[in-house]
């Protein structure tokens, strides 16, 4: 559940009156969980995790080239792995101020150009503090807050300077106005990916037809990214049923779910699909998208850790503050509804894609015996030949009896895996379904990919 930061509305006001402000603090210390916060109330800000390798690698061999990919205002989240951007961001706001679009934008209280940049500051040791003052640079200024568990600090607009620290024993964090590569701890040393050599927009409206819908596919043995609908595809909605993938990991990985020991007994109640009134499994469950079943399962695992698992995951807005769905306005039976299903929870079929490859890639941090449970129930037997093993879940969402979200998202085993999100938003005059998602996504994957 998020709470509140008095950091928030600092920030805002300092991004209003500068350029670029860097968020630092060690790991752990609620940075994206704030960025992604105050994106959310601010729909024009697009934001990127660097946690990622191919983006990393693209950040630091072509940088001129990262940021032709995105708009401004700009959240680059984990940004200490690509200190090499820094002179491109400064001619992308010099730029900015010449063209004279340097004014605040009402609806976001950032300036047209400007960006918020996070960066994790490990010191010698990794004791988690904050860099030693005297280390920077023509240092200005500085006003220090006692810092809360919730990374809260109180600072007045007359306050306002190049640089305001925020800081405690075990939760520091730090904003600078005006950072420069040596405030930047180096990237870990780790093999990187190799960049991708395309990052394509196909025209595949012929799969769409006259439905409102968006497509990524990400092939990481060619580093390809193709990118449909580009618009739709980096709005976020309502993750739905799709979200089975990250609470079946969180449980599996937490000892929540066993697979050959997951049987929960029925309540008895009556719900509109007939398959949820039995006791369930976890195969069962995650096939039929048993809702009941999965919010037990949320349930036990709990708040923090499914908090820290959408954090590792960068999984869209990490907002898991209507923990019982009440925002969802087309069921108000408290047994299925939750902050996944047409509520606070929101990702862009994009961030579905880069959530994939963290998951199932070949740098994943999670354990084998987890991936390889996943994978046996997202496999869809129906649609997989041997050359083309289909994996993914389905999703959807109504609001007021209208259906307005629908997914398909996972991977294929075509010699090599590739990722993929379908996704389909309401349409005038047509009904959506996560079966047509699915369907687009197999003929996809199968024309592009074996034909």
């Amino acid at each position: 559940m998020y709470i509140h930061r008095a950091m928030e509305a600092k920030l805002k006001n300092l991004a209003s009156h500068f350029p670029v402000v860097m968020v630092c603090g060690a790991r752990q210390a609620g940075k994206t969980t704030l960025l992604n916060q105050i994106r959310e109330k601010n729909k024009e800000i697009q934001y990127v995790t660097l946690d990622y390798p191919m983006l990393r690698t693209l950040a630091r061999e072509y940088p001129e080239l990262f940021l032709q990919q995105y708009r401004t205002p700009l959240i680059i989240d984990e940004f200490q792995y690509a200190p090499e951007l820094l002179p491109y961001i400064k001619i992308r706001t010099d730029q900015a101020k010449q063209n004279g679009l340097s004014h605040p934008m009402k609806s976001t209280g950032l300036r047209i150009g400007s960006f918020l940049l996070s960066a994790i500051i490990l010191p010698a040791g990794l004791s988690g503090c904050s860099p030693d003052k005297k280390a920077l640079p023509n240092q200005p200024k500085t006003i220090t807050a006692e810092s809360t568990d919730h990374s809260s600090a109180q600072i007045s607009e007359s306050d306002l300077a190049p640089t305001i620290a925020q800081t405690a024993k075990n939760d520091d964090a730090q904003i600078s106005l005006h950072p420069t590569e040596s405030d930047i701890p180096q990237p870990p040393a780790f093999a990187e990916a190799v960049p991708p050599k395309t990052i394509s927009r196909p025209d595949w409206s012929s799969y769409f037809g006259e439905l409102n819908g968006a497509a990524v596919l990400f092939d990481p043995e060619e580093n390809t990214v193709q990118v449909y609908n580009e618009n739709l595809a980096d709005t976020r909605r309502s993750p739905c049923s799709t979200f089975k993938i990250i609470s079946s990991l969180a449980g599996l990985e937490n000892g929540v779910i066993v697979p050959e020991n997951s049987t929960r007994t029925w309540s008895g109640e009556t719900f509109w699909n007939d398959d949820w009134n039995r006791d369930m499994d976890f195969s069962s469950a995650f096939r039929t998208s048993c809702v009941w079943y999965y919010q037990q399962i949320i349930d036990e695992i709990g708040a923090d850790t499914i908090q820290k698992t959408l954090d590792t995951l960068s999984y869209g807005n990490c907002d898991i503050s209507d923990w019982q769905g009440r925002q969802n306005t087309n069921n108000s039976n408290p047994a299925l509804t939750g902050f996944w299903i047409e509520s606070s929870l929101k990702i862009s079929p994009r961030e579905q894609v880069n959530v994939l490859e963290t998951l199932f890639g070949d740098t994943s941090p999670y354990s084998p015996d987890t991936r390889t449970a996943l994978e046996e129930v997202m496999f869809f037997s129906e649609a997989s030949k041997k050359n083309c093993a289909i994996y993914g879940k389905t999703g959807m969402g109504k609001a007021n009896g209208v259906v307005v979200d629908a997914w398909y998202t996972g991977f294929a085993d075509v010699g090599h895996r590739i990722y993929f999100c379908i996704y389909l938003g309401e349409t005038a005059n047509q009904n959506i379904s996560s079966t047509q998602a699915r369907e687009i996504a197999v003929s996809l994957t199968k024309d592009y990919f074996l034909y």
